[in-house]
């Protein structure tokens, strides 16, 4: 051998040495065991209530691809664009092409490695007709365990159809659109499955209901999709459309200083009440042929409500909520709750009728006697205070020990000390206010914070409709 393999050779023999004697002396230095109990125990999946249940599919988008806004569904394919092509002869990606998926077999496009989760699938439902793909775009991992597609699943029915409707039109010959009867068949199928959820329980009952359990914080989040054309608040800008502040109850294209109205609206000699509120918001125009509001409307009843209930909200004086048997709430109540108020004193009051200061600091008389909590809470809905303090829960948590967030924790509020959580950091105008979160001084304070505590970082607007105070104190206090 030459001297140069000599060297290779006793590099490898000397390398293989000092691994192996590396080792060794790991094994002396460590002893590694497994623990007795694992670290971190995995609970597992509960089972059923009743096993022999069948699982409770989404809801269908069957009825809904006729109408669906293609466009839309173009716009929610990008979400699908990382691991798809939608084109004709498109390359597979980390996903199959998926140009005239619709209607072909469930895995079936060649050249494809398919997971065993889907092979399976294809023996069991055959192809993608609208239930496989609107179950399969709901939860991917749900329909077919096992898949290797990572991605979560798409929530919105009403975005799933509007999916659904322009994947069938990415192919040279479309799969037919859903019949009457085919659609009527899915949805007696599905509700004969699902025990409708509590939207669905609404809508059978019409507007009302759906009012009555309409969450306002969500009707804020979803108005922001109206930010670019309008604004909300109080004395807030005409933009591209009218500023809705107080828009509930109001005379229709009836705000000062908007000149843009489209004569449709213009010649309405009507007011928005919430019946035209909620069909102008589902499709503006075909409730208003000729609007130049280009906005598509909002498929989905609920969300409407949701909307609705923060227009409400932001509006002064609207009309009482209708209810389920067609009448509206009394106002009686609300009136007898602010003759109550005005006897005991204003926002701050004194049992003897007389108003006390107004302000952080205008209930710290020591003379003053508040009317009993109790007594004013009486028949309060804690149901819908529960539902009004939705909008709260980004800041405050309810529960007793609950963590402080950008608010404090709200446990045990009503007639404990104002700037009582020691742990918390409140501004300088809610620590000298002294005294006990009466009824009346918490009324006040929900109604318009910054009003009622000038200075306060509490950057929330309040709670307009004195039933809705109500009910929220009612809550906090059964916390």
């Amino acid at each position: 051998m030459s001297l140069e393999l000599n060297k290779i050779a006793a590099s490898v023999l000397t390398a293989g040495v000092v691994a192996m004697g590396a080792g060794f002396i790991a094994d002396l230095l460590i002893h590694p065991r497994a623990p007795d109990e694992p670290a971190y125990a995995v609970a597992p999946r509960e089972a059923p209530d009743d096993p022999d249940a069948a699982p409770v599919g989404p809801e269908p988008i069957i009825g809904m691809i006729a109408d669906a806004d293609i466009a839309a569904g173009e716009n929610a394919r990008r979400a699908c664009a990382a691991c798809h092509t939608f084109d004709e002869g498109g390359d597979h990606g980390v996903g199959p092409n998926l140009w005239g998926v619709m209607g072909d077999e469930i895995a079936g496009r060649d050249g494809f490695n398919y997971s065993d989760a889907l092979l399976e699938k294809a023996e069991e439902e055959g192809t993608w007709d609208y239930q496989n793909m609107n179950a399969f775009l709901e939860d991917p991992g749900g329909w077919a365990p096992g898949t290797r597609m990572a991605y979560g699943g798409m929530a919105n029915t009403e975005d799933r159809a509007n999916l659904i409707a322009y994947m069938r039109e990415q192919d040279d010959d479309p799969i037919d659109l859903p019949s009457e009867e085919e659609i009527e068949a899915v949805m007696a199928e599905w509700e004969g499955e699902e025990e409708p959820a509590e939207d669905e329980v609404a809508e059978e009952n019409g507007l009302a209901a759906r009012l009555q359990q309409a969450d306002a914080s969500a009707g804020e989040s979803a108005v922001r999709a109206c930010a670019a054309c309008h604004t909300f608040d109080e004395g807030g800008a005409n933009r591209v459309g009218p500023n809705l502040y107080d828009m509930v109850g109001a005379e229709i294209a009836s705000v000062d200083g908007f000149g843009n109205y489209s004569s449709t609206l213009q010649e309405m000699d009507e007011v928005w009440t919430y019946e035209n509120l909620d069909g102008f918001l589902e499709n503006p125009r075909e409730w208003a042929p000729g609007t130049t509001m280009s906005f598509a409307g909002v498929g989905d009843p609920q969300d409407r409500a949701n909307i609705i209930a923060y227009m409400r909200e932001m509006s002064e004086d609207p009309p009482a909520l209708p209810t389920a048997d067609g009448a509206e709430e009394a106002d009686d109540a609300e009136e007898a709750e602010e003759d109550e108020e005005a006897d005991a004193g204003g926002k701050n009051g004194n049992a003897d009728g007389h108003a006390a200061n107004s302000g952080a600091n205008g209930a710290t008389d020591a003379a003053a006697q508040p009317v009993s909590a109790n007594d004013v809470l009486a028949g309060a809905d804690l149901a819908a205070g529960q539902r009004v303090a939705r909008s709260c829960v980004a800041c405050h948590t309810f529960e007793e020990g609950g963590a402080n967030r950008v608010g404090p924790n709200l446990h045990a509020m009503l007639g404990g000390p104002v700037a009582a959580n020691s742990t918390f950091n409140y501004s300088e105008v809610l620590k000298e206010a002294g005294g006990e979160w009466t009824f009346e001084r918490l009324d006040a304070f929900l109604e318009d914070p910054r009003g009622w505590a000038p200075g306060t970082r509490m950057t929330f607007p309040g709670v307009r409709q004195a039933e809705d105070r109500k009910n929220l104190i009612a809550f906090m206090q059964a916390q």
